[in-house]
Formats: C-alpha cells, sequence, structure tokens
C-alpha cells in the first residue's frame, strides 16, 4: 500500500509557515493584522477587511527517506507569491501562497543527484481568524516532478492535498513514492 507523502507536504507547509513568520514586519497599512503579512508586501483596505500582495525568496532542504545505504536529500530554492485576506478586525481569514520550486534530489553519501521541479499553491483557510491552530491547509498543483532523459517522468505528485487538524481529509491525483528514485540516485 502506497503512504502519501504526508511528511513532506508537512514540512513544506510548516517550513512556508515559518518563513512568513520570521520575514514577517508590519509594511505601511499593515498595523495591526494578525499575523503580520511579508516583509514588502502593499496592503489596501477592502469594504470587507484588508488584502496584502508579496512575493518572497528562500531555499529549503530536507531529508528522511531512506533508500537503505543512504537518505535521500531534498533541496531547492523557492519564490513564493501570497496574498492575505484578513477581516475588518485585522485577523487572517485565508492566505494563499503560489510556489515556484527548482531543486534536487540527493544521495546524502554520494552526492549524485535528480533536478525536480513545482509548481503549487497553498490556501490556508483560518477557521478561527488569526488563529494557525485552527487552520485548513489545502495543497493544489505539481508539487514534485522528475523526468530524465531515457527514463522520462520517474517521479509525478501532483493533484490535490487538503490537510485538517494535522489529518489528511481529502487526496486526488498521481501521487509518487520518493523511494522510486533510489535506483537514479546508486
Amino acid at each position: 500500500m502506497k503512504t502519501p507523502h504526508i511528511p513532506r507536504y508537512l514540512v513544506a507547509l510548516l517550513l512556508s509557515l515559518v518563513m512568513l513568520a520570521v520575514l514577517a514586519v508590519r509594511p505601511v497599512g499593515a498595523q495591526g493584522l494578525n499575523p503580520p503579512p511579508l516583509i514588502g508586501s502593499s496592503c489596501h483596505a477592502t469594504g470587507s477587511g484588508t488584502i496584502c500582495h508579496g512575493t518572497s525568496t528562500s531555499g529549503f532542504s530536507a531529508s528522511g527517506v531512506s533508500c537503505g545505504a543512504f537518505e535521500i536529500i531534498q533541496s531547492a530554492d523557492v519564490i513564493t507569491r501570497a496574498t492575505l485576506f484578513y477581516n475588518q478586525d485585522g485577523n487572517a481569514t485565508r492566505w494563499m501562497l503560489h510556489n515556484d520550486e527548482t531543486g534536487t534530489f540527493a544521495n546524502s553519501v554520494t552526492g549524485a543527484s535528480v533536478p525536480f521541479i513545482g509548481y503549487f499553491t497553498q490556501t490556508f483557510t483560518f477557521v478561527t481568524p488569526g488563529d494557525f491552530s485552527s487552520v485548513t491547509i489545502t495543497t493544489t498543483g505539481l508539487v514534485d516532478k522528475v523526468t530524465l532523459p531515457g527514463a522520462g517522468v520517474v517521479l509525478h505528485d501532483a493533484g490535490k492535498v487538503v490537510v485538517s487538524d494535522g489529518q489528511v481529509v481529502f487526496q486526488s491525483g498521481p501521487v509518487s513514492q520518493e523511494q522510486q528514485l533510489c535506483p537514479f540516485l546508486s
């Protein structure tokens, strides 16, 4: 039975949250917003609250998938375009993060690697405005794709995943296992 890539999704989601929290400052017009928007965001008031737009560039590295004699290390550069929605009280109701990733999956021992791409959107819906413990996270799009000369597509994670209270409540689309990369990284 295939297990979904929940740890990687959660790592990506948590890294996004940490990145947003660490880089957060209060841009002009964003005072009192909970949590604050991305550094450099532009915010404007609407009839129902405030909307902020911002872009950030970051990198990440994660491991945890074993190929026996080595682990797979995933590293990527990520460009995130964020649209953040706040109610009239200044509490977040929804965050939309559009992520473009380019990176590698690598053998932790030899350094052999394969490239990957990802283009996906993460939508954080706050059941209780401003409260991260009440967030439902929906990820849609192409999370990871590895295409190799002579082999074609060897990893393809795409579709939709909904996580609520730390549990996957919905999943659709092709899900590949990173262990499928082991022969290509040996």
